[in-house]
């Protein structure tokens, strides 16, 4: 029988040790990645895998545009505002928006999930799309 281990998160490909039992960086338990591939067909397990990508990233963007974000998987110490580069946008309130609008009023109000994704530039709209492996506008559905 095949045994199956994982050198680097299958979510968010942070390096592991053998002594890893739950990804540092985005909380995926891997003995359950194990066993879920142990247990289901491949194509299942990428599936599964491939939402908890979506998910962990999407929470990983939002986490990261609200200020004083700490990301201890990468960064040592907190966020400064030239840590992060914020699109350029023409108009300074879309600016604000992007960082005052925190995850909680993102999952739960529609209105301001729709003025978050205009108020990005392309290129930050590009690498959600592409993180969300879509090549259209993403629907509400595909933002939460």
């Amino acid at each position: 029988m095949e045994q199956n281990t994982f050198n680097q998160c299958p979510v968010c490909s942070f390096p592991l040790t053998a002594e890893s039992a739950v990804c540092p960086r985005c909380g995926n338990d891997i003995l359950e990645e194990i066993s879920s591939l142990d247990q289901e067909s491949r194509e299942i397990h990428v599936h599964n895998i491939e939402e908890k990508k979506a998910e962990w990233y999407s929470r990983s963007l939002t986490d990261l545009l609200e200020p004083g974000y700490e990301d201890k998987g990468v960064h040592s110490g907190k966020v400064t505002a030239a840590d992060i580069t914020l699109p350029d946008t023409s108009a300074g309130n879309d600016t604000e928006l992007l960082r005052s609008a925190t995850r909680t009023i993102l999952l739960q109000d529609n209105a301001s999930r729709k003025k978050w994704w205009h108020a990005m530039n392309s290129d930050w709209k590009e690498t959600v799309k592409s993180a969300l492996k879509i090549h259209r506008e993403p629907s509400d559905q595909d933002l939460l």
